[in-house]
């Protein structure tokens, strides 16, 4: 038996024992389409993305490196605090979990993240290396054409990297810094680097 609802659409009834129980929804969500206006559906569906999205980003905010803990530091060279240095602590040989990083603020001051924005550094012993680098001497748009035309599309123009640091500090091997971040602390380090 058909049936038109209000609205002009048709409203369709079957026999349950004839649908089956997965039938039987696709019915009920028949029916609830038709008896509600296609604006109320858009607007509950609307309000079903703004809640899952307000979720997604409560939860996000949230997530971080379970068991890390807080880590802050300073970098100075030649007694001066730096700014815009990344500091890694990276991994000992044979160690497990994962390595952290952070960027020095105008006053020198930097704090460590593994996952997420200042959830720190696993527990553990880290060999640490900083580095501050500048491209010099880059090609203009210009150049970058001309070159490209010659060398191929995709093809970019060398450019020269220098270390505004001493360069051993940007090295594992030869940084000679190291930290033992531990539970319950305060992980406070502080780098003096000198020539």
């Amino acid at each position: 038996m058909n049936r038109v609802h209000s609205n002009g659409q048709p409203v369709h009834f079957f026999p349950r024992s004839a649908l089956g129980r997965r039938n039987s929804r696709i019915r009920i969500m028949r029916l609830v389409f038709h008896r509600y206006s296609r604006s109320c559906v858009r607007s509950s569906l609307c309000v079903l993305t703004l809640i899952a999205l307000a979720s997604s980003i409560s939860c996000s905010r949230s997530t971080g490196t379970v068991g890390a803990v807080p880590v802050t530091g300073v970098v100075t060279y030649q007694e001066k605090p730096v700014e815009g240095a990344v500091v890694v602590f990276g991994l000992g040989d044979g160690a497990q979990g994962r390595s952290a990083s952070g960027v020095t603020n105008s006053s020198g001051k930097f704090q460590l993240m593994t996952a997420a924005p200042g959830d720190g550094a696993m527990p553990g012993t880290y060999a640490v290396f900083i580095t501050k680098t500048e491209y010099v001497n880059l090609p203009t748009e210009a150049e970058r054409e001309e070159y490209k035309r010659i060398n191929g599309a995709g093809a970019e123009p060398p450019v020269e990297l220098r270390h505004l640091l001493p360069e051993r500090y940007c090295k594992r091997d030869t940084s000679g810094l190291t930290a033992e971040v531990s539970l319950g602390k305060s992980n406070t380090f502080k780098f003096e680097l000198v020539d």
